[in-house]
């Protein structure tokens, strides 16, 4: 009898366990899938009301908001050149997390094909849905004047 009642038990941890991803694990694998162009996981780190917005000050560009779908930024993602390499370099992850919400704050540099493009922050708002999801992700990109 004691086997029955332990049975039970014994799935619900695994099932919590399974839950256990910190905001900052979700938005490493975030990067992972970026870094690959992988479409499909990167919806899957969204929830579907999302908001992505960028802040950019450079040249002839000052402090200029956009804003877009998530459909828009998987289809720009998708229409990346193979040829073209990118990497955003994370400098340091700051999380503060209150119960089903959680900011993670990520200082960056953006190379592409190894050349400097911008710097700035990614500031990921997360909320928990049955996982962690972004539901709000602004950057910062600060464009070098040459």
């Amino acid at each position: 009898m004691k086997k029955l009642f332990l049975l039970p038990i014994l799935f619900l941890s695994l099932h919590i366990n399974a839950q256990t991803e910190t905001p900052q694990q979700v938005v490493q694998q975030f990067f992972e899938a970026f870094h690959k162009k992988d479409t499909s996981a990167l919806r899957s780190f969204f929830d579907e009301h999302c908001v992505i917005r960028t802040i950019a000050k450079g040249k002839n560009v000052e402090g200029m908001i956009s804003t877009d779908e998530l459909n828009d930024f998987l289809r720009m993602m998708a229409s990346i050149p193979e040829d073209v390499q990118f990497s955003e370099k994370i400098e340091e992850y700051k999380v503060e997390v209150d119960g089903l919400l959680a900011h993670v704050w990520t200082p960056y540099s953006f190379f592409v094909n190894d050349e400097l493009s911008h710097t700035g922050v990614n500031s990921i708002v997360l909320a928990y849905l049955e996982g962690w999801k972004i539901v709000h992700l602004i950057d910062t990109r600060v464009i070098p004047t040459k």
